[in-house]
């Protein structure tokens, strides 16, 4: 694609977001909020992991920014919220917004590692379980974008309950 524009007026700039949540959000976090909600158990307490997701309204602002400021053009970004969280974590907080019990097993690891290998459960448990941290450092460092909305309050503002 960098080919292809190069003698074009056109500006390329790659955004690789992470995980976007926000209301309403789909896939697994949509499945995890409809899990909460029945207040299923979940295996994790024992699960000490660290993710990076990315808000909706900081997705918004960063790329706003990055739409209005021509030294980004040839870039690539990859973009998350400052913050990491584990899965146990987030779950308590969405637990803690939705009014939600929520009940964390303390599944042996040793047992959950087997689950791991299972042919589509293990994908699953592997992408809410494992640690998975991006360098989103560089519009901030490099650019000076600021990250408007922080991960606390984006978490509790994107998984309210709606009536």
């Amino acid at each position: 694609m960098r080919d292809y524009l190069s003698d074009s007026c056109v500006d390329l700039v790659i955004v690789r977001p992470s995980l976007v949540y926000g209301p309403g959000c789909p896939g697994n976090l949509r499945n995890l909020l409809s899990a909460v909600d029945l207040c299923l158990p979940f295996p994790f307490r024992l699960i000490d992991n660290s993710r990076s997701f990315l808000s909706l309204d900081n997705l918004v602002s960063a790329v706003q920014f990055l739409a209005f400021d021509k030294r980004v053009s040839g870039h690539s970004f990859v973009l998350s919220d400052q913050e990491h969280i584990s899965t146990p974590d987030l779950l308590r907080l969405i637990a803690s917004v939705r009014n939600r019990k929520l009940i964390l097993l303390p599944f042996p690891l040793k047992l959950f590692k087997l689950f791991l290998r299972m042919p589509f459960l293990g994908r699953k448990l592997h992408q809410l379980t494992s640690s998975l941290i991006v360098d989103s450092s560089k519009l901030r460092v490099q650019f000076g974008w600021s990250q408007p909305f922080d991960q606390l309050s984006s978490i509790k503002s994107a998984f309210k309950r709606h009536k």
